[in-house]
């Protein structure tokens, strides 16, 4: 006895496909059967362990929807040796989230069939889908769009007690939503108050993956990838430097769109670090928060499709090629990870301003 998911669906889904396919069941004796149903849903789920000595695990749920439908229930329960197929469809809600997968927890869409039968293990077959969810940017607040101004200043801590003079950073960006393929143009101006000299000077557009846990309490871990980074001159101390700096998005960059959940987060944050000649520690400024979205303007929606063409090398940022079933659609390497160590605060994530930590 066996049942399998055929879906007529090709590729990748999109938010509002309707999703159509048939289950076939097949029967080598007769057997009693309750129902035979097929459910689909959408979930966000975060997990880990945590330290110390209980180990404890950190974990929360959310369902996007589930759907279900029973495609046959036997008059008197008996389903004779043969195959049966029965067809099956669903229309998926608008408003979902990219499919996507990292270390901390996942965003799947599935099919599942089941055979229910009374006092035995139920035969099931599960697909799991490759949603693709489309950000549209004109859909953002229109100020993201208007050349931005940020001020910021920090200190080159060198103990608990002790600190340095501050150092000062102006910085003018261009915009702060942007596409794949565009140009984030960035003038800083950093005055270095302090008595050491600031070297290795670096700007840089992180993408930081942040996952929430409710139970048994709430928790975060998150992981910080570097995507652009730009060497500049480093300044002396009691000196000043403007840079005018240029990072383009590449055009292949995948974006996932997690504007719909409530348990994962996506934040693109552009920094400036730097470190001390002397002894106080490492400079670590946060520029901006920036947008990153994948079409500008309803004008993609052509031909009644709900989703842009895919004939331009993934120009257009789409989120991650389609993989087999319990495979990692993020890959992101973790040598430089410590899952051990300290979350931020509920604070800094709820503001976006992570920091890096080893």
């Amino acid at each position: 006895m066996s049942i399998k998911i055929l879906l007529n669906n090709q590729g990748p889904i999109y938010p509002g496909a309707l999703l159509q396919g048939k289950v076939s069941c097949n029967f080598n004796s007769s057997r009693d059967v309750r129902s035979i149903k097929i459910r689909c849903y959408g979930k966000e789920h975060t997990e880990w362990r945590g330290s110390g000595k209980n180990n404890p695990r950190y974990t929360a749920t959310h369902y996007f929807f589930q759907m279900e439908t029973k495609l046959f229930e036997p008059e008197n329960s008996a389903m004779l040796p043969g195959t049966y197929t029965y067809p099956f469809t669903f229309l998926l809600p608008e408003n979902l989230p990219s499919t996507f997968e990292f270390p901390y927890g996942y965003i799947r869409y599935s099919l599942k069939g089941i055979i229910d039968i009374p006092l035995a293990v139920d035969p099931r077959d599960r697909i799991d889908l490759q949603l693709i969810s489309v950000l549209d940017i004109s859909t953002l607040p229109a100020n993201l769009r208007q050349p931005c101004h940020a001020s910021q200043e920090s200190s080159l801590n060198c103990c608990l007690f002790f600190s340095s003079e501050p150092i000062k950073m102006e910085a003018q960006l261009n915009k702060l939503v942007f596409l794949p393929g565009e140009t984030i143009r960035i003038n800083l101006e950093i005055q270095n108050m302090s008595n050491d000299n600031v070297e290795n000077v670096v700007v840089k557009l992180i993408r930081c993956f942040v996952a929430h846990s409710e139970v048994p309490r709430h928790d975060t871990r998150f992981i910080n990838e570097d995507l652009l980074t730009k060497n500049l001159a480093g300044i002396g101390a009691h000196g000043q430097q403007i840079y005018d700096v240029d990072l383009v998005l590449p055009r292949d960059l995948p974006v996932p769109n997690m504007t719909y959940c409530q348990l994962l987060e996506g934040i693109y944050r552009l920094d400036v670090t730097g470190s001390s000649s002397g002894m106080c520690g490492k400079l670590n400024i946060v520029i901006a928060e920036i947008r990153v979205g994948h079409v500008d303007g309803p004008s993609w929606r052509s031909n009644n499709t709900s989703h842009p063409a895919q004939n331009s090398s993934q120009s257009t940022g789409y989120p991650y090629p389609s993989a087999p079933k319990n495979t990692t659609i993020y890959s992101n390497p973790l040598e430089n990870i410590n899952p051990t160590a300290p979350p931020p605060s509920y604070n800094d994530v709820s503001t976006g301003l992570l920091k890096n930590r080893d």
